[in-house]
């Protein structure tokens, strides 16, 4: 039960080791959170508790990121563990949405009270950032509408009349700017619908084509999102209107949407300032 990679146990104590670790991702974005799994042994019997401390380091050897884990606590500490057991501890290892890009160090330390630490590495995270946009863009269609605490529409950059056909796809970029770090996973929705409010068009998607998930935000930053909507053959002639909003991937629940001046907006979305023209 070494796990998926062994570690090298001669400097650890003689009473616990982490004798190895699964890691199932070797790369990730800023503001995700690396799973891991470790395993920890007690060759003989252990004189004291034992804790594991986590760390990402940068190639400077700043601790980026850091999490303690407590195998046991409260009710089986390792102090009560027989020689000879060993047991396997999963532990998320979350990053800061401003984590620069780069080449970071996994590595394990083990603590106890009045013991040096006993630190080893485990492995090379690759971090790939995205560009942040910090500077407010211009937007050629200003609009105002805000999503729970999470998440506040800017503007459009779209002309007040999108001619469409149909069988053609329709490309408008909404403006966003995060209001907070999220820790739920969001999905942004576009809706185009007829004159009755029937929908003829919808895409749901991670914001920016996926590349600005919520766990990665910045508070404060701006998102340039491109929507795109393939119009159905049979779409008849008329203006149609476009309408955004946002719900939580896992409850399927909206966020309460309000307008500029705070008030509510019917069924949480706010309507777009332009209009689609399809002509036949």
């Amino acid at each position: 039960m070494l796990g998926q990679h062994a570690l090298d146990t001669t400097a650890m104590p003689a009473d616990f080791q982490v004798i190895g670790y699964d890691l199932p991702v070797a790369s990730g974005a800023p503001g995700d959170s690396l799973p891991l799994v470790l395993t920890v042994r007690s060759p003989i019997t252990p004189a004291t508790d034992y804790a594991v401390q986590v760390d990402l380091m940068g190639q400077d050897g700043i601790v980026a990121a850091s999490t303690v884990i407590t195998p046991g606590a409260p009710t089986f500490p390792p102090s009560v563990w027989r020689a000879g057991e060993s047991f396997r501890i999963p532990a998320s290892l979350a990053t800061n949405p401003s984590l620069p890009g780069g080449t970071y160090t996994l590595a394990a330390s083990i603590l106890a009270a009045g013991r040096a630490p006993v630190r080893v590495e485990m492995a090379s995270i690759e971090i790939g950032g995205r560009p942040r946009l910090l500077e407010a863009p211009a937007v050629v269609l200003p609009a105002a509408a805000r999503f729970g605490d999470s998440v506040r529409l800017v503007g459009v950059n779209a002309p007040e009349t999108l001619i469409a056909e149909p069988g053609v796809t329709v490309a408008v970029e909404l403006v966003w700017q995060p209001l907070r770090s999220e820790s739920r996973n969001l999905v942004r929705f576009a809706q185009l619908l007829d004159g009755g409010g029937a929908l003829v068009a919808q895409q749901d998607t991670i914001p920016c084509s996926g590349e600005c998930p919520a766990t990665s935000w910045l508070d404060g930053e701006y998102l340039l999102d491109g929507v795109t909507l393939l119009m159905p053959d049979t779409l008849a002639a008329g203006d149609y209107r476009l309408i955004t909003g946002w719900y939580d991937a896992e409850t399927q629940v909206r966020l309460d949407a309000v307008d500029g001046d705070g008030a509510p907006l019917p069924e949480n979305v706010v309507e777009l300032p332009l209009r689609v023209s399809v002509s036949r």
